[in-house]
């Protein structure tokens, strides 16, 4: 039987449109991180990073935005090396 996706409970607050991003993609300022939160933000096309001197997530959209398709991908041996220090698993933890 496969497992169904659960939908948190929605947030409380509403994003402004991404066009309206500053210059260096700020947004909005506040919010909380709760599941549903995130989703309406990366559903909406923005994403929380912090900012220094302020304690409240703030929302970034930024243009142009870095996409990296994942068959171009070049993990160098050196990356590799590196990556032999983490164990990454999938399904394990539900």
């Amino acid at each position: 039987m496969d497992a169904v996706p659960l939908e948190p409970p929605p947030s409380r607050w509403l994003f402004p449109s991404p066009h309206r991003a500053g210059p260096d993609g700020l947004l909005a300022v506040g919010a909380d991180l709760r599941p549903g939160t995130l989703l309406a933000g990366y559903r909406r096309g923005v994403f929380p990073m912090p900012l220094d001197g302020v304690a409240e997530p703030a929302w970034f959209s930024p243009d142009p935005r870095g996409v990296i398709a994942p068959d171009a991908v070049h993990v160098s041996r050196s990356l590799r090396r590196s990556l032999r220090a983490f164990r990454v698993t999938t399904d394990v933890a539900f």
